[in-house]
């Protein structure tokens, strides 16, 4: 559980560190 909420956290935070060409 612990690796998937840190998984889940690190793929949001890149997700707002670069571009939001991805969420789009």
């Amino acid at each position: 559980m612990a690796f998937f909420s840190n998984f889940l956290f690190f793929f949001f935070v890149c997700r707002d560190y670069k571009s939001p060409t991805i969420y789009q």
